[in-house]
């Protein structure tokens, strides 16, 4: 089965439309996602984060995710993201990879790319510990990547880290902070916690 973009623009999830009868939480969540969050442009502080839906792949709902970021906003982070419901009442967001991410930059711009992208072109992401999980809570998805779960080999350093992840997804904005700690706990990089690097919606 091949990816192919859908042509329409974003959709603004308004008021309690989580716990709409016609659409499913994993829909939800992918209408609130969908669009561009920015912030900063022009300086090396500039963040750009981009998300398109896709064609379904397989179970739930798919997106091109691509973040830019510095003054020229060159390319910091490209994945799919799967989301599929729990039966907690929850949304698991599982990340791919591409195989060549730097000739997939801009993917919505490469028509011919998204007919050929299938999931024999792509590599899962983390492992399970270190996927998203995405709960909505007063109008706010809520989204948490757990240190106590997600462990993994750092290249970087040699050893094996904990990362952490947090993202409020309103409306009108993106709030997304990344940690990283030791087996132990201790933290050795990212934003303090509470405190979150906030981009608005720009579409």
């Amino acid at each position: 089965m091949k990816l192919k973009l859908i042509a329409t623009s974003a959709l603004l999830c308004l008021g309690a439309c989580a716990n709409s009868p016609n659409l499913s939480l994993e829909e939800s969540l992918a209408d609130r996602m969908e669009g561009t969050f920015e912030t900063a442009i022009g300086s090396e502080e500039a963040m750009r984060d981009r998300r398109v839906r896709l064609n379904a792949l397989g179970p739930g709902q798919w997106l091109y995710y691509q973040v830019n970021h510095r003054s020229d906003l060159s390319v910091y982070r490209q994945r799919i993201l799967q989301l599929e419901s729990l039966p907690d009442g929850r949304v698991r967001q599982t990340a791919w990879t591409f195989e060549d991410a730097g000739a997939h930059a801009d993917l919505w711009d490469k028509p011919n790319m998204l007919e050929a992208l299938s999931l024999e072109t792509l590599s899962a992401g983390l492992e399970d510990g270190c996927a998203q999980v995405w709960s909505f809570s007063d109008d706010v998805w809520i989204g948490t990547v757990d240190p106590d779960t997600c462990i993994i080999d750092s290249a970087r350093r040699g050893t094996q880290i904990r990362i952490g992840a947090d993202s409020l997804l309103s409306n009108d904005s993106l709030s997304v902070a990344e940690r990283g700690f030791n087996l132990e706990g201790e933290q050795l990089w990212g934003t303090t916690p509470g405190d979150y690097y906030k981009l608005a919606r720009v579409d």
